[in-house]
């Protein structure tokens, strides 16, 4: 494996699991990539 897509909401357990990835990663020798997206407010 040589990168990890993390998708995340930014959320306190995001976080938690951001470490855990990061752990991860690091055993592994691998990159992560952080994936964020949201969807905007339309107004009426």
């Amino acid at each position: 494996m040589k990168t990890i897509l993390f998708p995340t909401d930014f959320s306190p357990v995001a976080e938690n699991a951001l470490r855990f990835a990061y752990e991860l990663a690091d055993r592994l020798g691998a990159g992560i990539v952080l994936f964020h997206a949201y969807h905007p407010q339309l107004m009426d």
